[in-house]
């Protein structure tokens, strides 16, 4: 399971959440913290939501 790193929310679910947005929305939420800036920045992330955006739309 992911760590809390301080949140709400456990990073796992953070992550899907974030996956499921439009980019244009990423790009605003990498100013909400430095994790999330980190998330968002990985490059697999990025990959991850690229091919989940290819399926989905």
């Amino acid at each position: 399971m992911a760590t809390n790193n301080g949140g709400d929310f456990p990073e796992d679910l953070i992550r899907e959440i974030l996956l499921k947005l439009p980019v244009k929305a990423l790009l605003r939420f990498k100013c909400v913290c430095k994790n999330w800036y980190t998330l968002i920045k990985n490059p697999c992330f990025i990959r991850e939501h690229l091919n989940f955006s290819k399926n989905n739309s």
